[in-house]
């Protein structure tokens, strides 16, 4: 006879996997500095108070005068935003982060054991304790590059992007396809990692329309999320 059912188990021993992921995120962010972060505070606060994005550089002296983009001008503003919102503004910072972080590792097993784990060998304790120690081994990979650092959010990004390919998959409703461009549009505009999602959207979206659709209106809606994807 099992002295822990698998639903003790599983709701207890997620609730302590994802407590502890948690807190090695946070004490990572909060000893750990991007050396970019002033950077991303000066040209927020320049954001909101001029209401326009900067183009010549005039931060960083090598480069004083060139003319660029800002592609994370709304993260930039929100950073400085919050940073600034109060004497609490850099712990807030480093709650949002680390739930950041352990959003991803949360997304990563939803995703999972919804479309790759079969069904019937979810409820086995193995797979549960499969699990616990694969997420902290993807742990240990993601803990060196997590910080106040921007870069976190794409991972919450491409997770996002796969979840909506994977749902359309299964649901057939076209109206998930649309939410993407949205979805990129919002990404494009809080770091440059956008591109990876667009290539990784219209990779799946190739393979898609030439190996498991047969529905000229599906293939064709595939096509438009593309372009009006591309063009976010």
């Amino acid at each position: 006879m099992m002295i822990f059912s698998f639903s003790f188990l599983n709701r207890w021993g997620h609730l302590f996997l994802y407590s502890t992921l948690f807190f090695l995120f946070f004490v990572q962010i909060a000893t750990t500095h991007d050396p970019d972060f002033g950077w991303h505070l000066l040209i927020g606060q320049e954001i909101v108070s001029t209401h326009a994005m900067p183009q010549p550089e005039h931060v960083l002296y090598p480069i004083q005068g060139v003319v660029w983009i800002d592609h994370e001008w709304f993260s930039n503003a929100l950073l400085f935003l919050a940073y600034s919102s109060g004497p609490y503004g850099d712990m807030f910072l480093y709650i949002f982060f680390a739930l950041c972080g352990t959003g991803t590792l949360i997304l990563i097993e939803y995703i999972a054991t919804r479309w790759f784990i079969d069904t019937t060998k979810q409820q086995h304790p193995s797979t549960f304790l499969i699990l616990f120690f694969l997420q902290f081994f993807t742990a240990t990979i993601l803990l060196p590059f997590s910080g106040i650092r921007l870069q976190m959010l794409s991972w919450i990004f491409f997770l996002l992007l796969i979840f909506l390919v994977l749902f359309f998959l299964e649901k057939r409703k076209l109206r998930i396809l649309w939410v993407i461009p949205f979805l990129l549009l919002l990404w494009a505009n809080m770091h440059g990692s956008f591109f990876l999602g667009l290539l990784g959207y219209l990779a799946s979206a190739l393979t898609i329309a030439l190996f498991l659709l047969t529905s000229p209106q599906e293939k064709i809606h595939l096509f438009l999320v593309g372009v009006f994807a591309s063009l976010a």
